[in-house]
């Protein structure tokens, strides 16, 4: 993973190899970020989460194949990455989702873009999953 500081925002490029969460986790930790992110990129292995209000809780869904990431959107908190994703493979399947884990297989290349607010996360009564207090 390499990144660069630009004022308020952060440019990010992950290699085959690097785990998206983890390294977002990384540049949080060490930058003391709050703010928004996108990227596209590839990546081989994907672990999905599809939200069930019934259970509060993901359904998991793992693939492990080439896919490209067509879209990768999410926020960063003080206390939380909330990330979706969606793919495709090589017969233009799309799958989506929210991120729970994925792994880099050439690049991944990520803006983020800071907000000036912290962004914590409170459990909303209506879902029982976790959302920015704002």
């Amino acid at each position: 993973m390499k990144y660069r500081r630009i004022d308020n925002r952060i440019i990010v490029r992950l290699d085959p190899g690097d785990e998206i969460i983890k390294c977002l986790e990384e540049i949080r930790s060490v930058e003391k970020i709050n703010g928004f992110f996108f990227g596209i990129g590839t990546v081989n292995y994907l672990k999905l989460g599809f939200y069930d209000f019934e259970k509060r809780g993901y359904v998991e869904k793992l693939i492990n194949k080439n896919l490209e990431v067509t879209s990768l959107i999410g926020n960063i908190g003080v206390d939380r990455i909330h990330a979706h994703i969606t793919v495709t493979d090589r017969d233009y399947n799309a799958y989506g989702g929210h991120l729970i884990e994925g792994k880099v297989s050439g690049t991944l290349e990520i803006i983020i873009l800071e907000v000036g607010v912290e962004l914590a996360t409170r459990t909303s009564n209506v879902t029982g999953g976790k959302m920015t207090d704002i």
